[in-house]
């Protein structure tokens, strides 16, 4: 497991709505064939 520094795309400051998009995608290649109905893992 590794850190991932999150930047706000306006530069000022990160929604909660962003930071799950964000999360999401992040954790997209690591599921493989696994699905997984609502929700990140923060």
């Amino acid at each position: 497991m590794k850190a991932v520094r999150i930047s706000a795309d306006d530069k000022t400051r990160t929604t909660s709505a962003e930071l799950m998009r964000k999360a999401a995608e992040l954790q997209m290649p690591h599921l493989r064939n696994r699905s997984i109905v609502q929700g990140v893992g923060v």
